[in-house]
């Protein structure tokens, strides 16, 4: 409503709501619902076919999971428990401040996009919070990896441009998902119209709230890697050398580790087509993200 504060969290979800359900089933000797979960957050005995088949709204997987978390949401999410200065929940009740919606971001995973979505009921039956669930593509597949860090940024960037515009105050929680998405989140708040970043480590009791300062990329970088991509746009480059890309160099022989460029002379790298799209599209929404 117009004259009213708004709050938006974006959130990175994990999988840790399965992980510590599964100990729990162990704990409790429930082998059938122990299986399933192991097949979807047991990196032991992943089984993705499995987890896609049995871990899906009103198995027994699914319940078993779904009631933990409502039983004890600060130990079974790490999320919530990020969240727990917004989200003040005992005695079934849940009683919220600053939070009025939140957009849950997962991996393109079967098991990624059951925790969003179990997450999800829980914050609208359970505290009231408008929640959505959104998919990043590419993110949870080792060889798409910077397609999916580049999806993540930009949806950060342009969500909270577009949130902020229309008077929301924005806040990101970076704790669910890999290591690397939490410092994906800070640069693209700092890109975006985030006001704050929040994350809390497994083994800490309380949240540390991070701020975001304003940032906007370097004119001499932005101008190298606009350069990169203007010749592979329009000449179909797709070798370059350390010397040509300086100061990100770095970037050719990574590139060659992770299979997405070759060494064909010293110092000369020529990329895969994909390899080098998925750069391209990775440099492009951190440099310069068009938001729709």
């Amino acid at each position: 409503m117009p004259g009213e504060a708004c709050y938006l969290h974006l959130v990175t979800v994990g999988t840790s709501i399965l992980r510590n359900a599964l100990l729990a089933a162990r704990r409790e000797g429930r082998d059938d619902v122990a299986g399933v979960l192991g097949a979807c957050a047991d990196p032991a005995s992943l089984d993705e076919a499995r987890c896609e088949r049995e871990l899906r709204p009103g198995t027994p997987a699914w319940d078993y999971a779904a009631a933990y978390l409502a039983a004890d949401p600060y130990r079974a999410s790490a999320e919530l428990n990020a969240m727990k200065h917004f989200l003040d929940y005992g005695g079934g009740e849940c009683r919220r401040s600053l939070i009025d919606k939140v957009i849950l971001y997962h991996s393109e995973t079967h098991a990624g996009e059951a925790a969003a979505r179990i997450l999800a009921s829980f914050l609208r039956d359970a505290c009231g919070v408008e929640a959505e669930v959104r998919a990043v593509p590419g993110l949870g597949v080792h060889e798409r990896f910077w397609e999916g860090v580049a999806y993540l940024a930009k949806e950060i960037i342009c969500t909270s441009r577009r949130a902020a515009a229309e008077g929301c105050v924005v806040l990101a929680n970076a704790t669910g998902g890999f290591k690397p998405e939490a410092g994906v989140v800070m640069a693209a708040a700092s890109l975006g119209r985030v006001s704050g970043v929040y994350y809390i480590h497994e083994a800490a009791r309380e949240p540390v709230y991070l701020p975001v300062i304003p940032a906007a990329p370097r004119p001499e970088a932005s101008g190298t890697l606009r350069q990169i991509l203007e010749a592979y746009r329009r000449q179909g480059k797709l070798e370059f050398t350390m010397e040509e890309v300086r100061p990100f160099a770095w970037v050719l022989p990574i590139a060659e580790r992770l299979g997405h460029a070759r060494q064909v002379a010293p110092g000369r790298y020529r990329f895969t087509p994909r390899g080098l799209a998925d750069f391209a599209r990775y440099v492009e929404w951190l440099v310069d993200p068009e938001c729709a």
